[in-house]
């Protein structure tokens, strides 16, 4: 990891914020869905024992996610959408350090978005429920860190 590199494509975002309007409908749709899905995630999964409706909450959420790892992706100039690969591509930045901050990104809100659900979830079956169970912590940490940073992950790392 080169934090140098790091460190101009952290300013480079930072900047385009200012002049990309694409970010906020991004971020907000992100984040609604993402919400969604997290408040539904926050349920004990002893009350979805029978049904598979947390699977539901699972697509919402990385939903959410991509809607949110998109500005780091495409940028819109001139009024038509660029690859960021065509736009950064006169910085100092190797690709390889672009998918690691993309994946540097990723693990920042799936790390965030697992505790809280995790917390949630051994609070909620305790107080509501009375019952604990170890799916209560491995529910959210494979439903919320495991398999998007498997599936978005490898997206970050082998999409330009």
């Amino acid at each position: 990891m080169n934090f140098k590199q790091q460190d101009i494509l952290e300013r480079f975002f930072k900047e385009e914020t200012t002049w990309f309007p694409d970010h906020f409908g991004l971020d907000m749709a992100g984040y609604l869905v993402l919400g969604i899905a997290a408040l539904g995630l926050m349920f004990p999964f002893q009350v979805w024992e029978q049904e598979k409706t947390y699977l539901f909450f699972f697509y919402f959420e990385l939903i959410g996610l991509y809607l949110l790892m998109q500005r780091y992706y495409v940028i819109r100039q001139d009024g038509k959408q660029t690859a960021l690969a065509e736009v950064i591509r006169f910085l100092p930045v190797e690709r390889k350090e672009l998918a690691y901050y993309r994946l540097k990104k990723l693990l920042k809100i799936c790390l965030w978005l697992t505790g809280i659900t995790m917390l949630c979830q051994v609070f909620f079956a305790a107080v509501a429920m009375h019952t604990f169970s170890p799916v209560n912590i491995l529910a959210p940490l494979t439903l919320c860190f495991i398999a998007p940073m498997l599936l978005l992950g490898l997206a970050c790392l082998y999409r330009k």
